[in-house]
């Protein structure tokens, strides 16, 4: 029988063991994931890669996927950020370059999902922290991990804990349970490198729940969906049935609905009206909406055009629950003919 000596003694030895035999499957899963990154984003004869848009999502966002009318297209949402994650040395973002002589800009929406459930629950105390430029998950983890920094130093000084409270938050703002919240962010590991235990996502949520007043707002929209029939209507008045026969599904659908319709009908109107007032070939050109972003690259000179018409048509103002607010953005700058993955 193995003495308790004996067994300490032999960890290195067995550690190491795992680690041979295991680290070449994860890395290679990992690569082959990467391969074929790179061979999605071969460009054609033009030099472009493509992609088609459309309306085939229940919240009404517009879905990446491959053209069936262009050569060299794919779904280019969500790939970049996580391929990157996987391995920076990649790099894979700077697949995607300015033409020569333009810069590549970017504007997207911030934090809009965390501001939109905090004003759906009528969580004005957090609203006004948003819009006055707090970060949600810096100051999550502040609470979550009793860090003693600024929340503004929270990203870069414990980037591991900052990428742990984001994920959770917004795994457990819909009804996630501690369980569903952990297995799924354990799934990520070749995305963020991290592991969590069940009983330390219970605690954050436990956190999370004396924060914000999400049970009372889960309740409130239990009970909308009892007296519509299942239907939910978000501030715009865009209406979705659910038909989820169980009832706790329908609720979770009813709650992640709310915010991410309403972030899909502002992004859906700026994209219009990018499209029909600013865009102009040679000098301003749209490439892509990727989620709560839009990409252009415009001519230097064009700069400040392009920045200035962007943030005023997304952060238009709309009400919720009889308030006025706006989703506020952030704006990301290539040098000339630069890549997507220099843009700063």
């Amino acid at each position: 029988m193995t003495s308790l000596r004996q067994h300490l003694a032999a960890l290195p030895e067995r550690r190491k063991l795992v680690h041979d035999v295991l680290t070449p499957i994860q890395r290679g899963k990992r690569d082959r994931t990467l391969k074929s990154c790179f061979a999605r984003l071969a460009p054609g004869k033009d030099g472009r890669i493509h992609t088609g848009l459309s309306v085939a999502t229940t919240s009404m966002r517009l879905a990446s996927s491959e053209s069936i009318v262009e050569e060299a297209s794919t779904n280019l949402q969500n790939l970049a950020n996580k391929i990157a994650t996987m391995d920076p040395l990649y790099r894979t973002r700077d697949v995607m370059r300015a033409d020569p002589g333009f810069h590549l800009v970017a504007r997207d929406y911030a934090s809009a999902e965390g501001l939109l459930v905090f004003a759906y629950s009528q969580d004005w105390e957090w609203v006004d922290r948003m819009l006055a430029g707090e970060g949600i998950h810096a100051l999550h983890a502040i609470e979550f991990f009793n860090l003693s920094c600024h929340w503004s130093e929270v990203k870069k000084k414990h980037p591991e804990v900052y990428t742990t409270t984001k994920n959770i938050t917004f795994l457990s703002f819909y009804q996630g349970s501690a369980r569903t919240a952990t297995v799924t962010f354990n799934k990520d590991y070749p995305v963020h490198g991290q592991r969590i235990t069940e009983a330390e996502t219970l605690r954050m949520q436990k956190i999370l729940y004396q924060l914000h007043p999400l049970h009372a707002w889960w309740e409130t929209v239990k009970q909308q969906l009892k007296h519509s029939g299942g239907i939910i209507e978000n501030c715009f008045g865009y209406k979705r049935p659910l038909r989820d026969p169980d009832e706790h599904n329908r609720l979770k659908d009813a709650l992640s609905q709310l915010p991410q319709s309403t972030v899909a009908w502002k992004m859906n109107e700026a994209l219009c009206l990018v499209h029909d007032e600013l865009d102009r070939q040679g000098e301003i050109e749209l490439l892509h909406q990727n989620h709560d972003e839009l990409f252009h690259q415009c001519l230097p000179e064009y700069l400040e055009e392009t920045l200035e018409y962007t943030a005023a048509v997304m952060e238009t103002p709309f009400t919720i629950h009889g308030r006025e607010l706006h989703i506020p953005t952030e704006a990301k700058v290539s040098e000339v003919g630069g890549s997507w993955g220099e843009m700063k």
